[in-house]
């Protein structure tokens, strides 16, 4: 840039002779020795003061900082989305598409879960029977926390589980016991240690009528709560049900099945003229 703006042969003007020239190298004297190039003083601070904005220009806009932006991508960082980062593709982690309206004639709230290409299975939730178990279900629902989490569990005969292990744990604290309704056959339970007020997330679906061994005085004396019971997609249990499987201690999906979106639903009566 310096040999730009002082060589004569490039800028068409001759030498500056009004104020004393500064060298771009030391001087060489003798035969042979090459012609210093020089350039005045005014050229180099306009120069420097060229390079200066320059500096400030780059610095200034790369580190300027949307005020827009920039709640998006700490939200987008609480939501767990890997692109939360400052920039033009930063976006809020995208809300799963609502799940149809399924008419229903009763009074109470209906959850589905969708399970990718093995369809859905739909929930008629109890809260008369199960109320804060039922406020934890679908709460976590809204929260979408129960997308991306797996069944596991297909144990013939007895029940299908999953919910949560082995990828996570639910945030939101244990619920108290509230046990019943009995476990029949398509009823949705909470699964538990042996600790009856320790259930969270994982939920079972009974795949038999196992009123006798998880009620009160059977495996243990406190039974599991009943909260929800399966209204829709028993063909999609029965397809989970085709799929291999492995015993390690429990009988697992050699591949856990992905729930791909969840969501609570009040449903329309058929009467409704809307």
């Amino acid at each position: 840039f310096l040999y730009f703006i002082g060589n004569p042969s490039v800028t068409g003007r001759g030498p500056a002779t009004r104020l004393r020239p500064i060298a771009l190298r030391p001087h060489q004297s003798g035969p042979g020795a090459a012609p210093r190039r020089m350039v005045s003083r005014a050229r180099v601070f306009v120069a420097c003061a060229a390079m200066k904005l320059l500096v400030f220009y780059f610095v200034f806009n790369h580190s300027h900082t949307d005020p827009v932006v920039e709640p998006v991508a700490r939200a987008a960082k609480v939501a767990g989305n890997h692109h939360g980062h400052l920039d033009d593709d930063v976006h809020p982690t995208p809300a799963p598409t609502p799940a149809p309206i399924v008419r229903h004639d009763d009074e109470f709230p209906h959850a589905t879960l969708q399970l990718g290409e093995y369809g859905a299975i739909e929930f008629r939730l109890r809260p008369d029977a199960a109320p804060k178990t039922v406020a934890n279900f679908r709460k976590l629902v809204e929260m979408g926390w129960y997308n991306g989490t797996t069944l596991y569990r297909y144990e013939a005969g007895f029940c299908l589980q999953g919910g949560g292990w082995p990828t996570k744990g639910s945030p939101l604290p244990a619920v108290p016991h509230e046990y019943k309704l009995p476990n029949r056959r398509m009823a949705v339970s909470m699964a538990r240690t042996a600790d009856p007020n320790s259930a969270t997330s994982e939920f079972s679906i009974m795949l038999n009528d196992n009123s006798k061994w998880l009620g009160p005085g059977g495996s243990e004396k406190w039974g599991y709560a009943v909260f929800a019971e399966i209204v829709g997609g028993e063909d999609t249990i029965a397809r989970l049900g085709k799929l291999p499987t492995k015993k390690s201690g429990l009988t697992l999906f050699v591949k856990p099945v992905t729930i791909t979106g969840a969501f609570v639903h009040t449903g329309l009566a058929p009467s409704d003229p809307s």
